[in-house]
């Protein structure tokens, strides 16, 4: 917890153990190596342990609520996007790889990785193709929401918009990265099942 439960609090509490601010604003991602990621209270991304254990934590530039859910990338990379607007890249470490201000507004969906690593993110107001290494790829006019994107096996891209329409974009990246969590709940059938690893894409 944080703060730290103390005598002293509990006792200001009446005996109740205060939440402390390790409230989830997204849903979770797992890593191959049973990593969990997740955003918590506090504009952090928290990472987890296998067996439940603090291991690192990253902070977004500007405070928001981060609800859009981190993916994992095939060789370990943390995609997470923020209430801030911004799509970012961690390292395995929890270290920054770079941040891209995507202008769209709040991003409230969760991104999706694509086979040639290329990152599709729905904000308030486009769907975006980002590059692995950040650079803007492409973008599309589209009333966006909270609702996160997918792709067919053609690489077509569905998305949800706010005036209840489904919308299909052409996409030019493929289809869904073979990674341990490259989507919401990880798979297309939304599974909440990490995907085995290719041999080849195997993080070492």
């Amino acid at each position: 917890m944080d703060p730290p439960v103390t005598v002293d609090m509990i006792t200001k509490t009446n005996g109740h153990i205060p939440s402390g601010n390790f409230v989830l604003d997204s849903g979770i991602a797992v890593g191959d190596d049973g990593r969990i990621y997740m955003c918590a209270a506090g504009s952090r991304l928290v990472a987890l342990t296998a067996d439940g254990q603090f291991e690192w934590e990253f902070t977004t530039k500007v405070h928001f609520v981060n609800h859009a859910s981190p993916v994992v990338g095939v060789d370990g990379t943390v995609y997470f996007a923020s209430g801030d607007g911004t799509l970012y890249a961690l390292n395995h470490d929890g270290t920054i790889k770079w941040e891209q201000d995507l202008a769209g507004g709040p991003i409230s969906a969760t991104p999706i990785l694509a086979q040639d690593d290329a990152i599709y993110v729905v904000t308030s107001t486009a769907v975006a193709a980002v590059s692995s290494d950040g650079k803007l790829l492409a973008e599309a006019d589209a009333n966006g929401g909270e609702s996160s994107p997918t792709v067919a096996a053609d690489g077509t891209i569905y998305m949800a918009s706010r005036d209840g329409k489904i919308i299909a974009f052409a996409g030019t990246h493929g289809d869904l990265q073979k990674s341990a969590w490259p989507k919401f709940q990880a798979t297309v059938a939304n599974s909440g099942h990490t995907q085995p690893l290719e041999p080849e894409s195997k993080v070492q």
